[in-house]
């Protein structure tokens, strides 16, 4: 898209997806200024110049916009042959897939915005670094409970999944116990980050990433291997709590159970966020 200036793209939403499947008409004669999609319960602004009042964008160019990587300021360079492997495994998925992330809490802008995909045998999920390069894959499938389930891998070097959001100001960012849980927060429109592999991993090195973050908190499943983890990350963030999911998640439950099991609202979750200090 010639002539774009920078951008601010934070979490995408619904709308965005709604307007692509409709392929609406897009007159790549006129510049975009500013586009804000947010997630979930964000608000969209869409602001042109040119003759016409009301432009819409068509298939091609929303497709640009949400996938193929046109925001320099906010997708950066990724490398090209893994982000062109993402968004051929992204354009992989089916109905049924695109039906069941959405049952096991990850709507269809979550899964455009990260370009999960799909490889014939599991769910991919591209791993960016902060200038949202495509590092690695994870792979995930469905558990029993029909929740997202991150496999692991031998060998694979433990990354920050989640750490593009780093680059645009957060107040609040939540770490989780695996990649499938700061997803289906992301679905709820928080900043959620979470160390590939078991989840349960964290650098020291990582720290000064969260510098200007206001509010850390820290979720992991329950159960008293992860809360005495979650205690130790604690201890190395000055400005982290531990937040602990109520009993009816049961032993080992996670975010995904909370919120698509239990289907426990946004606001009670921010309810646990605000008594987290006082746990």
């Amino acid at each position: 898209m010639p002539g774009h200036r920078k951008y601010c793209v934070s979490e995408l939403r619904e709308e965005a997806v709604l307007l692509f499947r409709r392929c609406l008409r897009f007159e790549g004669d006129y510049e975009i200024v500013k586009w804000i999609v947010r997630c979930g319960h964000g608000a969209t602004v869409a602001e042109r110049r040119g003759r016409e009042k009301n432009p819409v964008l068509c298939q091609r160019g929303i497709y640009r916009l949400l996938v193929e990587g046109c925001f320099p300021h906010t997708l950066g360079r990724m490398t090209r042959s893994r982000h062109n492997e993402a968004v051929a495994l992204h354009r992989r998925l089916t109905e049924t897939e695109w039906l069941l992330l959405r049952e096991s809490g990850i709507p269809a802008a979550v899964a455009y915005e990260r370009l999960l995909g799909w490889n014939g045998k599991h769910i991919t999920i591209p791993v960016f670094s902060y200038d949202r390069k495509v590092l690695s894959f994870e792979h995930a499938t469905w558990s029993d409970d029909d929740l997202l389930e991150v496999l692991p891998q031998k060998g694979r070097k433990v990354a920050l999944y989640g750490l593009h959001l780093l680059r645009s100001a957060q107040s609040r960012v939540i770490l989780t116990e695996g990649i499938a849980d700061s997803l289906v927060l992301a679905g709820q429109s928080f900043a959620a980050l979470s160390s590939t592999g078991n989840g349960r991993s964290f650098k020291e090195e990582w720290v000064p990433l969260l510098r200007g973050v206001r509010e850390v908190f820290v979720c992991f499943k329950r159960s008293p291997e992860s809360l005495k983890r979650a205690e130790e990350i604690v201890s190395l963030i000055p400005q982290a709590t531990v937040v602990h999911l109520p009993e009816e998640v049961g032993e080992g439950g996670g975010i995904g159970d909370f919120f698509v099991r239990l289907g426990r609202p946004r606001l009670e979750f921010l309810r646990l966020l605000s008594l987290a200090g006082y746990a």
